[in-house]
């Protein structure tokens, strides 16, 4: 009988040990909940307090504090209210403008998520309403995907500290599935502290090239393939696709609420001369001039096997081949027409919805050089884009080394001694703009120039080429 006692104490002893190995220790703050919850109220009691009493910046160094030692508690949405009250009672319009941001996009309900709106609309306004700054563009060109790598933005933010920055600029990718993490992971932080030093934040994306996975041939592009003479889904997605481009609003609305200060339309997928060819487009061009559009009449040339030099080399092609059709013009400047007003129309629709945005537009530097093959091979045309109400004009000075299913552009590169040259035509393109400060330069990161007073990112560096005014972007740390 003791035998037996003692093997049934063994066995709930057993049985004691594995329960209590499962329980998890309880926390203090599982354990006090109410004292938790007493502490957090009070500590926002006092940060109201402090604004009452016109101690303001003392109010939102208390409630940052909060933001960082409580990230999970259940007043974390009223912090973020009385954090965007006390900025702008502080003046500081664009922090206020980031919290009420965060309040009006809550998941959860907010009693003043429907004034939080209100502030955001007003706030939009009064940037848009402000004057340009009169301090010159310089600014630092990264792919948002390094954010995520450890310290990429704390190095970055220590590093444009002393060099006068004034625009970031994120390139955004071709993956935009993928972008939320971007921005989860580094991309929030430096746009919050970025307005903190009254800077910008610029998305550069580029257009034909952000579809989802799931979205099939119905919403790609269609190419021409000159050597078979048969037409092929491309790899890139249909601009003139009604259902992408609400896509492409929904997508870039969504990035614009993270407090993204405007969007660079890249470059980098340009809509080649066999690109564009869907039924739609075909449609359109054929109702616009009258005509019934046949590719394989005016896209084939002599030696059609060379005819992706249009691509790799379009200076020589163009040069060896200087007869085309009048169609072929005509279809050519339709294209890029359309592309402009797709990227306009675009603006327009997301400027409704997030007043202060801005928007720019990428160029070639082929196009300021050789404005013919630049519309042959890109549908690029620098006086139809200066002309277009954008905020301002990228050019690219140096190509990047771009991604393998780019590579069969061409991207061509401008000298000192080439942007020196241009200068006659870096004034029209200024009078179109209105301001040397709405045309920007993309450079790599070993070409940094000396400005009057400063030098960008340190080293010794040539003189400046370009126009007095013109704002300087540096690719950090390598172009994407």
């Amino acid at each position: 009988m003791n035998v037996r006692i003692v093997h049934i104490l063994a066995v709930w002893l057993v049985c004691l040990a594995l329960w209590a190995g499962c329980v998890q220790r309880p926390t203090p703050s599982s354990t006090f909940p109410h004292l938790t919850s007493r502490v957090e109220q009070q500590l926002v009691q006092e940060a109201r307090h402090l604004r009452s009493q016109g101690q303001v910046q003392e109010s939102v160094r208390l409630l940052e504090r909060f933001v960082v030692n409580h990230p999970r508690s259940l007043l974390l949405d009223e912090v973020h209210w009385e954090l965007a009250q006390s900025s702008q009672q502080a003046g500081d319009y664009r922090k206020a403008l980031d919290y009420y941001r965060i309040v009006a996009t809550t998941v959860q309900e907010h009693t003043d998520r429907d004034r939080a709106k209100l502030h955001v609309l007003e706030l939009e306004k009064m940037f848009v309403a402000l004057p340009p700054q009169p301090r010159p563009v310089r600014g630092l060109f990264v792919s948002a995907s390094t954010l995520q790598e450890t310290g990429v933005v704390t190095r970055l933010l220590e590093e444009a500290a002393g060099a006068q920055i004034t625009t970031y600029i994120l390139e955004m990718g071709c993956t935009p599935y993928r972008w939320k993490d971007f921005m989860r992971v580094g991309g929030n932080r430096l746009i919050a502290q970025a307005h903190q030093h009254q800077q910008t934040v610029m998305a550069a994306v580029s257009l034909r090239c952000i579809g989802m996975p799931h979205m099939g041939d119905d919403w790609r592009d269609r190419s021409y393939d000159p050597v078979s003479t048969q037409m092929r889904p491309s790899q890139f997605f249909d601009l003139f696709h009604a259902g992408y481009q609400q896509h492409l609003v929904a997508l870039l609305g969504a990035l614009a609420q993270t407090g993204i200060d405007g969007f660079v339309f890249r470059a980098d997928a340009p809509l080649g001369p066999f690109d564009g060819l869907t039924p739609l487009a075909i449609r359109a061009f054929d109702t616009a001039f009258d005509v019934h559009l046949e590719p394989q009449e005016f896209l084939t040339f002599p030696h059609s096997s060379k005819a992706g030099f249009l691509y790799s080399d379009p200076l020589t092609f163009v040069s060896d081949h200087e007869v085309f059709s009048p169609l072929f013009w005509q279809w050519s400047g339709w294209k890029m027409r359309e592309q402009v007003r797709v990227m306009t129309k675009l603006s327009e629709q997301l400027s409704d919805r997030f007043p202060s945005l801005e928007f720019g537009v990428e160029i070639h530097a082929l196009s300021l050089q050789h404005p013919l093959p630049a519309l042959v091979a890109y549908a690029e045309d620098w006086a139809e884009i200066g002309k277009s109400q954008f905020d301002f004009v990228l050019i690219q000075q140096q190509a990047p080394n771009v991604p393998k299913n780019l590579q069969g552009f061409h991207h061509s590169a401008l000298s000192n001694n080439d942007a020196a040259s241009l200068r006659p035509v870096l004034d029209q393109m200024i009078g179109l703009l209105g301001d040397p400060q709405e045309l920007w330069v993309l450079v790599p990161r070993q070409t940094v120039f000396r400005s009057a007073r400063h030098t960008m990112l340190g080293g010794h560096s040539p003189k400046w080429p370009w126009p007095h005014g013109v704002g300087q972007i540096t690719a950090y740390p390598q172009f994407p």
